[in-house]
């Protein structure tokens, strides 16, 4: 079998490795066991972030499986709060629509409790921000 080494080769899934690596095309992800490629890609890695008052909401993709349970399906994305109320704030997630879902819904939650000063700070940075 001809190996075409700029495209992402399969990663090995034996227990004995140590780590395992994906890349992200898209919302597919594809493993990847070539070191090079993985980290030419993983570059870019953000989903979503969105300022909320004080509070930074971030999604991204890790590029790493981040569960170390190989039973169990990989955790390939994460999505944290900076600041506020509920600063570190952390959920990981295996699938690039459960992540985004997920920071949308905090995104809201958060939204929902500002109060009156917060939303008219919140609307006024927004607008100027669209306008520029």
């Amino acid at each position: 079998m001809i190996l075409d080494k700029d495209k992402p080769q399969p990663a090995k899934q034996d227990r004995n490795s140590l780590s395992m690596y994906y890349i992200l095309k898209g919302k597919e992800i594809i493993p990847c066991n070539d070191i090079k490629i993985w980290a030419a890609t993983c570059a870019k890695n953000d989903i979503a972030k969105t300022q909320i008052f004080d509070s930074f909401v971030s999604t991204i993709f890790l590029g790493i499986n981040h569960n170390f349970d190989d039973t169990k399906k990989p955790l390939l994305f994460e999505t944290m709060i900076f600041g506020g109320e509920r600063d570190g704030l952390q959920e990981r997630f295996t699938t690039y629509d459960e992540a985004l879902n997920r920071h949308n819904e905090i995104v809201s939650e958060l939204k929902s409790k500002l109060n009156i000063f917060q939303k008219i700070v919140y609307l006024i940075q927004n607008f100027t921000a669209i306008s520029r």
